[in-house]
């Protein structure tokens, strides 16, 4: 899998304007099920999502 992430920067921020604009991107090389599957996936998040430290499910 090829991740791809970072800032983009616009016209305004290069000339110092006080706009910004932040894009994150992402290349993944998997079909639309597999994506799907796993981000549907709760259980996973913790440990594909480093800022998810637990999940807990109110009700099944």
């Amino acid at each position: 899998m090829l991740l791809v992430a970072g800032p983009r920067l616009s016209f305004q921020t290069i000339i110092g304007a006080t706009a910004m604009h932040k894009t994150n991107s992402i290349i993944m090389h998997r079909s639309r099920a597999e994506i799907f599957e796993t981000a549907a996936n709760l259980e996973l998040w913790p440990k594909i999502l480093p800022h998810y430290r637990y999940i807990k499910y109110l009700e099944r």
